[in-house]
């Protein structure tokens, strides 16, 4: 899977063409500042060509992209490359929460402002994520992905940073943020998504959907007591599914690895987690970290190097 990755990139840094800069690997540079070719990453996608069978490379400079990015079906081979994963970030207040029963406290009909669901909002009528991929052969690499409702309150209702809805995407050192429901894979069962050294975060259902999904050397990261990882959700359950190596940053003492979603008898399988545990948690026997795993799941091996927790 490397090896097509970087012979990808290669192919479109030789065969892309048209582009604006014939001394730049890249078709177009999207920057804040006006130094590149669009201020946007909605515009740059907008302009790409349709139905390609190489890459457009879309290079993001550092900044805050407050914007929702939709990549439509015929935009294939979008490569959205950022500067650093750390301050290339894209980002928006939504969700899809609908709309609260009258005398509700207020607190807890907050979320109804940034709702796409409510005619008086600014995402009004929005797709129900920052993100939302449809196009296949999509690819991106060091950019952030932020829901600010859910990072911002650490609460409901679902609020996706992405929503992944196209075949043979790939994510390549990342971050995904949100609270509820972070990344959305692929409702159809044969689509595939591959995610390398990339972090994402959440706390219900933060990694959930369909299609073969292959996770490896990510970091799950859990922001509260209770946390349900992957809820995967297959209609052909003989179908390989999830498989994920990476490491699950356990910051707190309940969670859900997995539970099924929307369909019984799904089989997910999670290869190898290695679990960072905060020092507070170590003196607990070995034993007692599979009272973590209120599920069990296939070919799974636990490795539980001694580690202090990250500030």
């Amino acid at each position: 899977m490397k090896k097509i990755i970087v012979t990808i990139l290669f192919l479109g840094m030789v065969l892309g063409g048209n582009a604006q800069n014939s001394s730049s690997p890249y078709q177009a540079v999207v920057a804040q500042d006006g130094s590149g070719d669009y201020t946007s990453v909605q515009d740059a996608v907008n302009a790409a060509p349709e139905n390609r069978r190489e890459p457009w490379l879309i290079f993001v400079k550092n900044g805050s992209y407050r914007e929702q990015v939709v990549v439509p079906p015929t935009k294939t081979y979008i490569h959205l490359i950022g500067q650093d994963k750390n301050k290339t970030i894209i980002h928006h207040n939504l969700n899809v929460g609908g709309k609260p029963e009258e005398g509700i406290e207020p607190s807890k009909a907050a979320f109804w402002k940034h709702s796409v669901h409510n005619p008086a909002s600014e995402v009004h009528k929005f797709e129900g994520s920052v993100v939302y991929v449809k196009g296949n052969h999509f690819y991106t690499e060091n950019i952030s992905y932020i829901n600010d409702w859910g990072v911002d309150n650490q609460n409901g209702p679902q609020a996706l940073a992405m929503s992944s809805q196209a075949d043979c995407a790939s994510f390549n050192n990342c971050i995904l943020r949100s609270f509820q429901d972070t990344w959305m894979t692929s409702r159809n069962d044969s689509h595939r998504l591959y995610v390398k050294d990339c972090w994402i975060e959440g706390a219900v259902d933060y990694f959930y959907g369909s299609g073969d999904a292959l996770l490896e050397n990510c970091t799950l990261y859990n922001v509260r007591s209770g946390s349900v990882i992957v809820a995967p959700s297959h209609k052909n359950v003989k179908s390989v599914m999830y498989s994920v190596t990476a490491q699950l940053t356990v910051m707190l003492r309940q969670l859900t690895v997995s539970r099924n979603w929307d369909v019984r008898g799904t089989i997910h399988r999670v290869r190898y987690i290695s679990i960072l545990l905060c020092a507070s948690l170590w003196h607990r026997k070995v034993g007692q970290i599979w009272g973590l795993f209120r599920l069990c799941l296939l070919s799974m091996t636990v490795g539980m190097p001694k580690a202090m927790c990250w500030t």
